[in-house]
């Protein structure tokens, strides 16, 4: 088995599949994906290419028989309940496809909580304006990853702003942040009102 299957390596697979229907027009689907499979991966099946991805997901979970979680999409599920299962693998396979398109994922509850806690002692105990604005912009980091993950959850990630613009769509509803800290981000963001709705701070695609 290779160190582990991704899900580029699936894909790959299945397009490889695709393309030798022109080859070998009179075989079916399923063979067709056998044989990409053991072209690609000298897997001896599309469905042993298919545990070794199993194989690769479970990789990042740790189980205490009570409640299983991924190091990878964070979510918290019951390990021998086969709809968490499927859930998590649904979950594992968008994040993975995010990851792949955006470089990176939002960063895990646990970690947004450090930050915030980190950004709310500078912004208020930092030495200078500019420690105090990266005070605000570490809590800025920590939203912007929660709107994300949210978005890949819900399957409107691909249209979830970046970080510049989603920081603008905040910048009228700061009203926490110190006077001369906004002053600065907005300067250096600009502001964008009504794009999230006031007292929150996911992004959601606007109605049309």
């Amino acid at each position: 088995m290779p160190t582990s299957i991704s899900l580029k390596d699936v894909e790959r697979v299945k397009k490889h599949a695709k393309s030798l229907k022109s080859t070998y027009p009179h075989l079916s689907h399923s063979v067709r994906l056998n044989r990409a499979a053991q072209e690609l991966f000298r897997a001896r099946s599309y469905h042993e290419l298919a545990k070794w991805r199993e194989t690769t997901i479970a990789s990042y979970v740790t189980d205490d028989g009570a409640v299983a979680i991924c190091k990878f999409c964070g979510l918290y599920f019951g390990p021998d309940i086969r709809e968490d299962q499927q859930l998590h693998r649904k979950r594992h396979d968008v994040f993975e496809e995010a990851l792949n398109a955006l470089g990176r994922i939002p960063e895990q509850h646990r970690e947004r909580e450090d930050r915030k806690r980190a950004g709310y002692e500078l912004i208020y105990e930092g030495n200078n304006i500019e420690e105090r604005v990266n005070g605000a912009l570490e809590i800025l980091h920590a939203w912007f990853d929660r709107s994300l993950e949210s978005s890949i959850e819900n399957g409107f990630w691909k249209r979830h702003p970046k970080f510049e613009v989603y920081v603008s769509y905040m910048m009228g509803d700061l009203t926490q942040f110190p006077d001369d800290v906004r002053k600065v981000l907005e300067g250096r963001f600009g502001r964008q009102d009504g794009m999230i709705k006031p007292g929150h701070s996911y992004w959601y695609p606007p109605a049309h």
